[in-house]
């Protein structure tokens, strides 16, 4: 294939179409936030709970992971003239959700259901498609666990992205 010159000023990178789409999903979660249960900080960071732990006033939080728990898969397809130079990216990103429980019964825990539920709805139907690329796929964990004496409710929403550069 002839290679073709690429134009910095006109076309972005696919590092830069990547961020632009996370900086998209995190606006979008910060538009939504008083549906999965406001938030005090949504942020884009590595998993540390024991942190959140430490400093309950911080809950509810949001972390936001791209790339979390599989590679950015790129597909090239062969075709003629000027396509072959389109990547399709495949790629994760895992929103987590902790909030404090004042108590593990039935009420609390479907109320952190309802945040994290109402987290995966954002990104379903026309929400699914933003920013370049889109969320073809989702799935939700969710489970508490109790550090430093705080019952801590956490929902792991695991986006399946897709992403044409």
């Amino acid at each position: 294939f002839p290679e073709k010159e690429r134009s910095e000023e006109t076309e972005m990178t696919a590092y830069d179409q990547l961020m632009t789409f996370i900086d998209a999903l995190e606006a979008k979660l910060t538009a939504n936030s008083s549906s999965i249960g406001s938030p005090s900080q949504i942020i884009e960071r590595d998993e540390d709970p024991a942190v959140l732990a430490k400093s309950p006033h911080l809950l509810p939080t949001l972390i936001v992971i791209p790339l979390s728990d599989k590679p950015d898969r790129v597909t090239m397809p062969i075709m003629g003239g000027d396509s072959f130079e389109e990547e399709q990216h495949d790629f994760s990103v895992l929103v987590i959700g902790y909030h404090l429980m004042a108590d593990v019964e039935k009420a609390t825990r479907r109320t952190n259901l309802e945040h994290a539920y109402n987290c995966s709805d954002i990104f379903r139907g026309s929400g699914a498609h933003f920013s370049g690329g889109h969320v073809y796929g989702k799935s939700i964990d969710v489970g508490y666990f109790v550090m430093v004496d705080n019952v801590i409710f956490r929902y792991m929403l695991t986006l399946n992205c897709r992403l044409i550069a």
